[in-house]
């Protein structure tokens, strides 16, 4: 299983940076890029605007986790609350797929 893993930063400008000398995250990001380009995979602008939409919060971690062909975007939410809400959403539909977290009632828009 790959891990992709960043905290505060849109996926496309993730997938537009990469870090000298890691020819193969180059070819992983590349990859990814086209994967969004193609519609493989949802903008995870789009993911973020559809939590933002239903929760209070501040996303403070993002993965997109590949296993097996599916890709699953993980997204950890703090919430005004203290809380930590973990989410997950099918990378491919956008379709939420879990959420985890205390006092969801009180966070939910």
């Amino acid at each position: 299983m790959r891990r992709y893993s960043h905290f505060l930063l849109p996926l496309l400008l993730i997938l537009l940076m990469s870090p000298p000398g890691q020819a193969d995250d180059d070819e992983d990001r590349a990859a990814l890029r086209d994967a969004v380009r193609r519609g493989e995979i949802r903008p995870l602008a789009e993911i973020l605007a559809q939590i933002s939409a239903d929760y209070h919060g501040e996303i403070i971690e993002v993965e997109l986790d590949e296993d097996d062909g599916e890709w699953v975007y993980e997204i950890d939410l703090l919430a005004p609350t203290g809380d930590r809400v973990e989410f997950e959403f099918d990378a491919r539909s956008g379709r939420l797929l879990e959420i985890e977290g205390r006092n969801l009632d009180r966070i939910r828009r």
